[in-house]
């Protein structure tokens, strides 16, 4: 069956799984990407059940990306032929929440990873101290990061590691 936490409703009630169940665990592994915590929590597997068939969760005040948002309450549906990306991968890709994404470059492993190190601020783990860029930025004397936040893309100059 899976990982109660990520488990597609079909998979509860008809058990039945394909691509589409892994669909709904990659909006569960997103939602849990942008709030901390998966979607579906409960004291017991069969209450997490309950709230995977019923679909009960809710969005935390601190998200205010819509775009990161519909793209995982696309994926969370219920009924598996209607989730995001079951007419295909590019309506998948084609969401807004991708924008910019170059995935030519992605499919052919041409995107460079962009930080080798993060210093993050122990009050406070969404700031950003310092990072290290990667030897190919170096090279290119770059100086800018972007980040995709739970609020949004951010590009900032920070400063390096030395």
């Amino acid at each position: 069956m899976g990982t109660p936490l990520y488990v597609a409703p079909e998979m509860l009630d008809k058990t039945q799984s394909g691509a589409f169940s892994d669909f709904w665990a990659l909006g569960v592994i997103l939602y849990e990407m942008a709030c901390g915590k998966t979607p579906f929590l409960g004291r017991t597997e069969m209450v997490v059940f309950d709230k995977i068939l019923r679909r009960q969760f809710e969005w935390p005040a601190f998200l205010q990306n819509e775009d990161l948002k519909s793209l995982i309450d696309q994926l969370l549906q219920l009924k598996p032929q209607t989730r995001l990306g079951m007419q295909g991968h590019d309506a998948l890709k084609s969401h807004p929440f991708f924008a910019g994404v170059n995935w030519e470059r992605v499919k052919t492993q041409q995107e460079p990873v962009p930080v080798h190190e993060v210093v993050f601020d122990r009050e406070d783990p969404n700031k950003i101290l310092s990072f290290k860029l990667s030897p190919d930025q170096e090279e290119l004397g770059q100086n800018r990061i972007s980040v995709r936040t739970a609020d949004g893309p951010e590009e900032a100059e920070i400063p390096r590691i030395e």
